[in-house]
């Protein structure tokens, strides 16, 4: 037997819908500070409005207040577990903060209940990219491409990197050909692209690919730097140093094109030089950890270890979770004698990236 709500339960129903609907427009346009306030009258009067509370979730996602967002979308779901959208919600707001596992499971939920959501495909499927689980996430991202309205841009980087993962240049090659045929005007693949072949040292494959990033998208200040890099690689320090300056020229004073330029530096043994252009990115960003490393690998070419220990800690202030940086101390601190000191760093490093040769290298080198 179904219950027919009152007329006054059904006037308080429709004037809630009301409210939650101008509440949802107001969100909709970006005027966030109105929209929360009419979200927060609504659950004055209903607490319980599963609707509301995962709008104001979302609503405090935005906001970078991550906690009470979660806490919203959570008890939305707690009322009315049917929603797909709202695990969907849930699922994103996990994945931003690395929690991957959860997220996981969010998104498992969102297609249990409508299977049909194309981000969701998308999403777990570089969530079990990011799980190294690979053969999962080539399976759900290949499956991915035949949900309609899916973002086949995202699939594609997602495949790119399953490739440098597996080590398959030659997978490699194929899912760029069909990427860049996919999306020719997408800065972002063709980003991808490069950077992942230069993973396998393919530094002249990879020029081009840098070069139509920065068409597309000329404020990708990352495609100038890689770019430059690649061409360091292949000993054209002259033209990678100009592509850098050009970029300053046109972007103005950036961190990351100072940094590169004191990379190139000491690509070319000129370590003094690119002492000074790491300290340029520095007082621009006091807190930016590598360049306070490549100070530290200068000093380190010029003998002076234990000053270079000194910065490589600064570094590790700023960001204890950078491998290169733990590999790079941990040869200095070798090098000085704390070879027991230097294993702790090596293995630190193996955790957080455990195919990094470098490390293994210098770890074998360490128990000799």
């Amino acid at each position: 037997m179904t219950h027919t709500p009152s007329a006054p339960a059904l006037q308080e129903n429709t004037e809630i819908a009301s409210r939650f609907d101008r509440a949802m427009r107001l969100h909709q346009k970006g005027r966030l500070d109105e929209a929360e306030r009419r979200y927060a009258r609504i659950l004055e009067t209903d607490p319980n409005h599963a609707d509301t509370l995962h709008l104001l979730g979302v609503l405090k996602s935005q906001r970078g207040q991550r906690e009470e967002a979660e806490t919203l979308v959570r008890n939305a779901i707690a009322i009315d577990p049917t929603h797909p959208i709202y695990h969907l919600n849930l699922g994103t707001m996990l994945m931003e903060t690395q929690r991957f596992e959860d997220a996981l499971a969010a998104f498992d939920a969102t297609l249990e209940l409508d299977h049909k959501i194309a981000k969701a495909h998308t999403f777990r499927g570089n969530i079990l990219l990011k799980l190294g689980r690979l053969s999962e996430a080539e399976k759900q991202l290949t499956h991915a491409l035949t949900i309609p309205g899916v973002d086949t841009a995202l699939i594609y980087r997602g495949m790119i990197e399953i490739c440098v993962q597996q080590e398959d240049a030659t997978r490699l090659r194929a899912v760029i050909s069909e990427a860049v045929e996919k999306h020719p005007h997408d800065a972002q693949i063709h980003y991808d692209a490069a950077s992942a072949l230069r993973v396998f040292n393919f530094h002249e494959d990879a020029l081009p690919f840098f070069d139509k990033a920065v068409e597309l998208d000329p404020s990708l200040i990352s495609a100038y730097c890689n770019g430059a890099l690649a061409l360091s690689n292949l000993d054209r320090y002259d033209e990678a140093k100009n592509i850098l300056l050009q970029a300053l020229r046109r972007r103005g004073d950036i961190p990351e094109l100072f940094l590169a330029l004191s990379m190139i530096a000491y690509d070319r043994k000129e370590l003094q030089e690119s002492i000074d252009w790491a300290e340029k990115a520095i007082a621009l960003r006091p807190d930016y950890a590598d360049a306070y490393g490549a100070i530290a690998r200068a000093f380190s070419g010029n003998g002076m270890y234990k000053d270079a220990i000194a910065i490589y800690n600064k570094a590790l202030e700023i960001d204890p979770d950078a491998p290169t940086t733990l590999v790079n101390a941990g040869s200095a601190l070798y090098t000085v004698g704390f070879a027991e000191k230097s294993l702790e760093f090596y293995a630190r490093a193996l955790t957080l990236k455990p195919n990094m040769d470098m490390a293994y290298w210098n770890l074998s080198l360490s128990l000799l």
